[in-house]
């Protein structure tokens, strides 16, 4: 480790310490994440698997800016664990640091300067937009393109999606109730319909159980195919049940 300068420590290889993940217009490289690890690991007392674990957090907003959308197209667990074996291969190598040449030194210095990233295997093939796509290679391999502030354009079409959303899974509940209400009333008047009570008392018990269970199921079925066909305001398909 080398003395501090200016209030920074600054380590080998990876440069100063940094209290937020800095990316400016692009995707962090490997070497920002680390400095903010740097930051979380020594500043803040944080554990390194903690430290790795908040780093990658922080840096998921920046991806979903980048138009990673959906949370299946991060592999946060995975990126965790890549992140530990990065800085347990800082700690290793700087035990040789003294050494002239050492191609695993060498290997880790270019890596560094590479975006470190969220995304999976098959991310390219999921990403939706074009630009999208277009942004996130040239991330992985030139570094040219920029990121222009927060997507507006992108922001409404998340928030409408989102009121759709809630306004589908306000209606499903509606339905569900209204089903439900409509099940039990069906049920009640089943189980009172005098066609039920039908039945001799000299017929064997189990004989009479399973015509009796026929007979409710038939008037269930019927009332429910009536009741559905009247009340055809209830935002929802209704389908034949039958008790189980």
């Amino acid at each position: 480790m080398l003395p501090k300068t200016r209030g920074c420590a600054a380590y080998w290889l990876i440069g100063c310490e940094s209290p937020k993940l800095c990316g400016e217009n692009r995707l962090p490289v490997l070497r920002n994440v680390l400095q903010y690890v740097l930051h979380l690991h020594y500043q803040q007392k944080e554990t390194i698997r903690d430290s790795c674990r908040l780093a990658v957090e922080a840096l998921v907003p920046f991806f979903i800016r980048a138009g990673f959308e959906t949370d299946h197209l991060i592999e946060v667990k995975y990126a965790c664990d890549k992140l530990v074996k990065k800085f347990e291969e800082w700690i290793h190598l700087k035990k040789s640091m003294n050494r002239k040449t050492n191609p695993r030194r060498e290997a880790f210095k270019s890596s560094l300067d590479k975006l470190f990233d969220l995304g999976r295997k098959d991310a390219m093939n999921l990403i939706k937009l074009e630009e999208d796509r277009a942004f996130y290679k040239s991330m992985k391999e030139d570094r040219l393109a920029t990121m222009s502030g927060v997507d507006m354009k992108l922001a409404r079409r998340k928030a409408r999606k989102e009121k759709k959303d809630e306004g589908m899974r306000k209606l499903k509940r509606r339905s569900d109730e209204a089903q439900l209400v409509l099940f039990k009333k069906v049920l009640s008047d089943t189980i009172d319909d005098p066609a039920v009570e039908s039945g001799t008392e000299n017929e064997d018990e189990g004989m009479y159980a399973i015509a009796q269970y026929q007979t409710l199921n038939i008037i269930l079925i019927s009332k429910l195919n009536a009741t559905c066909f009247i009340s055809s305001r209830i935002p929802s398909t209704c389908q034949e049940k039958k008790i189980s």
